[in-house]
């Protein structure tokens, strides 16, 4: 059997991922997205590792090729800076590698495609650099909507900067960019990218195989940011404690806890609503079979995919991200600020067990057909075979 010389090439293909975390105990979308990914692509053959931050050493993390590199924290700012919520956030977010040569180096002799995940980071500003320095060819995934942080009035100034400079060189010089959603579609209308490929982001079902349903509460499960509205759902818990007596888990992490527990003790709901805080990545399944609903007032992503997975009714804000996550019939979608229309959507799930059922199984009917790695991985795939093919 002849095999060609592009196919030759991708069976011996090395695709090195960088992303600025890889924490498989708490995860971000990003991470899981990252770990799932790679994890689908080294089951069809192809050769994987990860290029990501924390202790200097490279080991395996199920099985992938995981090399870390140490980034600056806040401990290594200035005395002055470390107090200013700030200059903590920036550190927090910016995931720069310590050993920048030894990032360099060790990056662009060991890829064949070099796959960025995330544009707003330095991280993803060095890896490219060094694609660009090796003539090593590049994938960049837009993992967010540039609406992270902007209640920071000095956040908004610094992407106002990075756009035509930063942000501006690693979307039009990456050989191809995907976009998961419409919505970093619009977000691309600001640049000019080589190339742009649509592929949603994916979810492993296997992870929900075996979990058995006990709906216990109606469920918030995310950080505890602004922009992912658990302000609302705790008010939205409120109006609907007037009418159904039931109980309310809120599960993550984020800067908005204090005042949510404030908000909490202040409408006289405490001994109905619990916060559990981040939980580990292999318990997720297991909370999810105990929620009568899922409520995602604000943007959203991959709990969306988990809770439809899961087979929980979902009560979602009306944004973009949302509804491609899940599909437009798979859920009821609200405004996402209007509190008394997401307390009577829930109430309709609570109250309408049918149509609650009917609900969940479209959502999940929707995430297997659409939204399994099963589905989708084969697209990954003919991207890297078109960049090696161009390049």
């Amino acid at each position: 059997m002849i095999i060609s010389d592009l196919k030759y090439r991708l069976l011996k293909l090395r695709v090195v991922h960088v992303t600025p975390s890889l924490n498989m105990e708490h995860p971000s979308g990003i991470d899981v997205h990252v770990h799932e990914l790679t994890s689908s692509l080294s089951k069809k053959g192809i050769s994987v590792a990860v290029y990501t931050s924390g202790k200097k050493e490279r080991n395996h993390v199920s099985g992938i090729e995981v090399h870390r590199f140490p980034i600056y924290t806040t401990s290594e700012t200035p005395f002055f800076a470390r107090n200013i919520d700030f200059f903590q956030t920036l550190v927090k977010r910016s995931w720069f590698p310590i050993h920048t040569f030894t990032f360099f180096k060790e990056l662009n002799q060991e890829s064949d495609i070099i796959h960025i995940h995330g544009h707003e980071y330095p991280v993803s500003f060095l890896a490219m650099l060094a694609a660009k320095k090796a003539g090593i060819p590049t994938i960049l995934t837009i993992h967010g909507v540039e609406r992270g942080l902007e209640t920071l009035k000095s956040f908004r100034l610094i992407r106002k900067f990075a756009r035509p400079t930063f942000f501006n060189f690693m979307i039009n010089n990456a050989n191809a960019v995907i976009a998961p959603s419409d919505q970093v579609l619009q977000v691309l209308k600001k640049y000019n990218p080589r190339f742009i490929a649509k592929i949603p982001h994916g979810i492993s079902l296997e992870r929900f195989q075996g979990v058995k349903k006990n709906p216990k509460y109606v469920l918030y499960l995310g950080r505890l940011f602004p922009v992912k509205g658990p302000n609302i759902f705790i008010k939205a818990a409120s109006l609907l404690l007037k009418k159904i007596d039931t109980e309310f888990l809120v599960v993550g992490y984020g800067s908005q806890r204090t005042q949510l527990e404030r908000l909490v003790k202040r409408l006289g709901i405490s001994n109905k609503v619990k916060f559990l805080g981040e939980i580990p990545y292999n318990q997720v399944p297991n909370i999810l079979a105990e929620a009568s609903v899922f409520v995602s007032p604000g943007v959203s992503g991959y709990t969306l995919l988990e809770a439809a997975s899961a087979g929980v009714p979902i009560v979602s804000g009306r944004i973009g991200w949302n509804v491609s996550c899940v599909g437009e019939d798979s859920a009821i979608y609200v405004n996402p600020t209007d509190v008394k229309e997401m307390a009577n959507a829930v109430e309709k799930l609570l109250t309408d067990h049918k149509f609650a059922e009917a609900l969940a199984k479209r959502a999940k009917g929707f995430v297997e057909n659409n939204r399994s790695w099963d589905s989708i991985i084969h697209r990954y795939i003919r991207i890297y075979e078109s960049v090696l093919e161009s390049n």
